[in-house]
C-alpha cells in the first residue's frame, strides 16, 4: 500500500513540538535514509502530519532512537481538533542502532486526514525519528457531476396583428343591452347608372289593353 504521509505523495508536517533548523520534522517523511528529526525538549513530544490524500490507515511503521512509549491517533475532520486512538506501543532500547516498530491499526469508519504521533516517554533525554510511514488506501475522490448543456437559442415569438371589428361605442352598448329599437340604419343614395340610348320610362300609363 502507498505511504500516504510521504512528501512524494503530498504529505506534510502540520505541527511539531520541537524545532531544529538542521533536523526539521520534514526529514522524517522525505524518504531519505540519512535524514532524521530530533527532539529538543522534554516529553511528551508530538508530530501532526497531514496526509497527501485522505485514506483509511492500515499500518504505521517507525524507525527511531531512544523512544520508549508512543501513541498513534487519527483525525477525520478538515481541521486537526478531535483525534481518535488507533495504535500504541512500547519500544525496546537499542543502543548504537535504530529501533524499528510496526503496528497494525484499527479499521476506521471514515477516511483519515491527519495523523498525530505522541512520544510519551524515552530512554534518553532526546529522541529521533528517521522514518515515519503511514500506509493505507486512499479514499476515492467524489465524482463531479457534469454541467448541464446550455439551452438552445430560440427565436422570440413575433406578435401577429389581430383583426378586430370596430364598432361604434353607442351601438355596442345598445347591442349588449339587447335594445335595438332605437338603432337606425342609413343607406347612402347612389346615382342610377343608365345607358345613354335607353329611353326614359313613361310616367303615366298608356291606354294599351291587357290580355283578355
Amino acid at each position: 500500500m502507498p505511504d500516504l504521509a510521504a512528501q512524494s505523495c503530498g504529505g506534510k508536517v502540520y505541527m511539531v513540538s520541537s524545532l531544529d533548523e538542521d533536523n526539521p520534522a520534514e526529514h522524517a517523511i522525505d524518504g531519505r535514509a540519512g535524514s532524521y528529526w530530533i527532539s529538543t525538549g522534554l516529553y511528551p513530544q508530538e508530530i501532526i502530519l497531514e496526509l497527501g490524500s485522505p485514506g483509511r490507515i492500515s499500518s504505521v511503521r517507525l524507525a527511531s532512537t531512544c523512544i520508549r512509549r508512543l501513541r498513534i491517533e487519527c483525525c477525520q475532520e478538515e481541521t486537526p481538533m478531535n483525534f481518535k486512538l488507533i495504535a500504541e506501543g512500547e519500544l525496546q532500547d537499542a543502543p548504537q542502532r535504530l529501533q524499528t516498530w510496526e503496528q497494525q491499526c484499527e479499521v476506521q469508519e471514515r477516511p483519515t486526514v491527519f495523523i498525530k504521533l505522541s512520544i510519551l516517554s524515552g530512554w534518553d533525554d532526546f529522541c529521533s525519528i528517521h522514518t515515519l510511514q503511514v500506509e493505507g488506501q486512499a479514499a476515492a475522490a467524489p465524482a463531479v457531476a457534469a454541467a448541464p448543456a446550455p439551452p438552445l437559442p430560440t427565436r422570440p415569438a413575433e406578435d401577429k396583428p389581430q383583426r378586430t371589428r370596430e364598432r361604434l361605442p353607442s351601438q355596442s352598448a345598445e347591442l349588449r343591452r339587447g335594445n335595438t329599437g332605437a338603432l337606425e340604419v342609413q343607406i347612402p343614395e347612389h346615382g342610377i347608372i343608365k345607358d345613354k340610348n335607353e329611353p326614359d320610362a313613361p310616367k303615366q300609363h298608356d291606354n294599351i289593353a291587357t290580355w283578355k
